[in-house]
């Protein structure tokens, strides 16, 4: 969470991940509902991507001057990775979660950029 800050902060001081934010995470991770066997319905890792794609990825937004290096650059069919996807792939990251729904998301942000020149 601290890599993700700071890089986001990086491009613009307005934005990053708060306290606030962090501690909305760690509530929803530890209220991840349970089966009747007592089994949770979804893998911590799980939802720490879904978490991750809800409370951080939705701050990206913007210009390309801003998003363009969070989110990287989808030209002909082709993804060259942005900043978000080196750090959620990283060896530290692959610790916490694959996160296979975030970098999806990053991708179709990285899409959007490419049409619009805008991510919303």
């Amino acid at each position: 969470m601290d890599e993700l800050h700071a890089l986001l902060h990086t491009y613009d001081r307005q934005r990053g991940i708060s306290f606030r934010v962090v501690n909305g995470i760690a509530r929803f991770i530890s209220n991840i509902p349970v089966n009747e066997v007592g089994e949770p319905m979804i893998s911590r890792k799980e939802a720490f991507d879904f978490q991750v794609s809800q409370r951080v990825l939705s701050k990206v937004k913007g210009i390309e001057t801003f998003v363009g290096p969070l989110v990287g650059d989808y030209r002909d069919s082709s993804y060259e990775e942005g900043e978000l996807v080196k750090i959620l792939t990283s060896e530290r990251a692959k610790q916490v979660s694959s996160f296979h729904y975030s970098i999806e998301i990053i991708k179709q942000k990285a899409k959007e950029l490419a049409l619009y020149g805008y991510v919303q």
